[in-house]
């Protein structure tokens, strides 16, 4: 959990503090100790190291995608963030939105990347690695607490939570 997600918890007036707080879509797991947060530095090692193997594992796909629009000149922005969550992020003009994603789809197609908005394929985008969700954090709380599915409810607003909606996940599911 990030700092302001920690303060908020705080404000919020529960009365029982978490024993696990999982942010950054699971990127980050951490404790509460004397009212402070504390960060687990081997889940952030593993995080890095898992990384790292992504990169190394499909850097070549996505340059030659990259390749492709940029030669082409049907983006105005595309981004790689080569040094944290390893996403894709692009934007286009109108006209040229079909053609870009059809670009676009190799990455989708090889099983590594979900598109964040599926459903609005327009003239912006971006793609993250698949395990880049929030079901990936409700796996570390489930083995660490020992919890099977019938114990756990989520609850959640966005395409990176669909994952966690999962019957292996939680038994119990909100969503607005």
């Amino acid at each position: 959990a990030t700092p302001e997600q920690f303060t908020l918890i705080k404000k919020s007036g529960v009365k029982n503090m978490p024993v696990l707080l999982v942010g950054q879509t699971g990127r980050m797991i951490a404790t509460v100790k004397n009212n402070h947060l504390i960060h687990e530095v081997e889940h952030k090692r593993k995080v890095l190291a898992r990384d790292k193997r992504f990169k190394k594992k499909n850097w070549l796909l996505v340059k030659e995608v990259f390749l492709k629009l940029v030669k082409a000149d049907l983006v105005d922005r595309i981004a790689f963030n080569f040094y944290t969550h390893n996403t894709v992020v692009f934007s286009c003009k109108k006209k040229d939105c079909k053609t870009v994603w059809q670009i676009i789809d190799p990455l989708l197609a090889s099983g590594e990347f979900y598109a964040w908005d599926p459903f609005n394929k327009g003239e912006s985008g971006m793609l993250l690695p698949c395990f880049f969700n929030k079901a990936e954090g409700m796996k570390v709380i489930q083995k660490r607490l020992h919890l099977g599915p019938d114990n756990i409810i989520v609850a959640g607003d966005e395409t990176n939570d669909l994952h966690m909606f999962d019957s292996k996940c939680a038994r119990w599911i909100v969503c607005p």
